[in-house]
């Protein structure tokens, strides 16, 4: 029995080695394998629509959760479905999207359906000081596709002649 040895040896451990790294990547990023949702399914998120009106001189943080549901045509839940979700029109530092363990996501983010085919974003939004801005929350997965609408107001504070 002859055993390999030095560069031979070297060689298909490189080769050997190689082969495998395709299977330690399957499954990182997202870790949904990649699939969307099929054609007709609907994507919903609630609250659909979110409005603040904040009149204070100071800034302040509202912290709002988005929950965007994916069901196929059947209107069954689709879990491990990979979502990608952003906030479309977004002034940056106004706002910030975090998971629900207030881990920051980047803008958009890909993120998968849970077992009941929700996923829950977090939105910190800055107001007050004056600051107006809208914009859209966006969540596609294949050819569906949801938004919610965030609206973001300053009030006339009394004697600030807001007319």
């Amino acid at each position: 029995m002859r055993f390999l040895t030095g560069k031979r040896l070297l060689a298909v451990s490189s080769v050997f080695i190689l082969c495998l790294l395709p299977v330690f990547f399957v499954g990182c990023g997202s870790g949904c394998g990649g699939d969307v949702a099929p054609d007709g399914s609907k994507i919903t998120i609630f609250p659909k629509d979110l409005k603040i009106s904040d009149g204070s001189s100071s800034v302040t943080t509202t912290t709002q959760d988005f929950t965007i549901s994916v069901h196929n045509a059947d209107g069954m839940p689709l879990n491990d479905v990979e979502l990608v979700v952003g906030a479309n029109g977004q002034e940056w530092g106004v706002a910030q999207m975090m998971t629900t363990g207030n881990s920051n996501l980047s803008n958009p983010a890909t993120v998968c359906t849970g077992d009941d085919g929700t996923y829950t974003v977090r939105l910190q939004l800055l107001s007050g000081a004056g600051m107006v801005y809208k914009f859209q929350l966006e969540a596609t997965s294949g050819t569906a596709g949801g938004l919610a609408k965030i609206d973001v107001k300053a009030l006339a504070t009394a004697g600030g002649g807001g007319g």
